[in-house]
């Protein structure tokens, strides 16, 4: 059912404009040929293909909310927006494996904003992963930082996301190791919240 989803309201654009060609070849064909039958059924694959492409603009999977939330929660850190950075935040999210819980994510991601005076924060990369236990999304972020003397280090984090028939829900945040910095090190360098 994932892959169906997917598939129907997230398809490669590329698939929609296959389509479309498929149906407008089918045309030609038809009016060449003379068959009536052919002739509407030309038409037919093109505008299932637009309705396709409509659908796939339209309505946003579960993967796509997810991906929306890890952006709006970056950007409201970025933003030093706690109010749209809490929105994000549920009750049962979990930061590092119980390390913080809730809105108390929303505090030390504030204590550590104030500490660390993060500034050109900005998402390098991001990338998804659906299968029957949720959403998985791996970003990797980019920022400058008074302690760093103006490098800019990359951290990367996995953010998991639960999908119900009420939505998407943040459940996880976790740093993960790069090759610069391992997870251990971005965890010790969060604060605890006030």
């Amino acid at each position: 059912m994932q892959a169906a989803e997917e598939w129907l309201f997230d398809p490669p654009i590329i698939a929609p404009a296959a389509a479309a060609v498929v149906g407008i070849v089918l045309l030609i064909l038809s009016l060449r040929a003379g068959d009536a039958r052919l002739r509407l059924i030309g038409p037919g694959v093109v505008l299932l293909s637009l309705l396709w492409w409509v659908a796939g603009s339209a309505v946003s999977t579960p993967t796509e909310k997810a991906e929306a939330q890890t952006t709006k929660l970056v950007h409201a850190y970025r933003d030093v927006d706690w109010t749209a950075f809490d929105e994000v935040i549920n009750a049962n999210t979990r930061f590092a494996d119980d390390y913080f819980v809730g809105q108390d994510i929303t505090r030390a991601a504030q204590a550590t904003s104030e500490f660390h005076d993060h500034s050109a924060i900005s998402i390098r990369s991001m990338s998804s992963e659906r299968d029957a236990a949720g959403i998985r999304i791996d970003v990797r972020i980019r920022s400058s930082q008074q302690s760093t003397q103006g490098q800019s280090p990359t951290t990367a984090w996995r953010f998991e996301f639960s999908n119900d028939s009420d939505g998407v829900y943040l459940d996880s945040i976790d740093p993960l190791s790069t090759p610069i910095l391992d997870a251990g090190t971005v965890l010790n360098a969060v604060r605890r919240p006030r």
